[in-house]
């Protein structure tokens, strides 16, 4: 059975937030979530497996599923025939959508377990597990530090 659903929760949130894809006519987003560990690496949100935390996104409902995964995987880097050097791999998980209590099962983009080392040496965590807030308060930051 083919997957309908893609969850996404760092720069594709943004990207889908805002991007019109004609040629893909419609897609429905819903807040989301899903067991990880999210990073800030290299000013990118990175997401490994991990049962003790939760990253917080949305899943995405498409009217043409297949024609978005082509898109999302050319932006994320990620081939299809060709893990070892991809950006990031997608695999299948579970996601529960905002005031649901049953998971669906979602594409989702995450950091191959051949590169977690660099990840958890040189990158920081995001305690919150949310990607735009912890952008926004990063602004935040920045816009009271030139204020003074």
């Amino acid at each position: 059975m083919e997957n309908m659903f893609l969850f996404v929760y760092g720069r594709l949130r943004e990207f889908y937030s805002k991007e019109k894809l004609e040629d893909v006519k419609s897609m429905i987003t819903s807040k989301a979530e899903t067991k990880g560990l999210l990073f800030d690496y290299n000013g990118d949100a990175v997401m490994i497996e991990d049962v003790d935390h939760t990253v917080y996104g949305n899943l995405i409902v498409a009217s043409d599923m297949n024609l978005l995964l082509r898109h999302t995987d050319n932006f994320m880097g990620f081939n299809e025939e060709n893990y070892e050097e991809s950006n990031y791999v997608r695999v299948i998980r579970e996601i529960f959508v905002e005031g649901t209590t049953e998971p669906v099962k979602a594409w989702c983009y995450i950091y191959p377990t051949s590169r977690r080392y660099d990840l958890e040496t040189k990158g920081k965590v995001i305690d919150s597990g949310d990607w735009v807030c912890y952008t926004n308060m990063l602004l935040g930051i920045k816009e009271k530090k030139s204020e003074s």
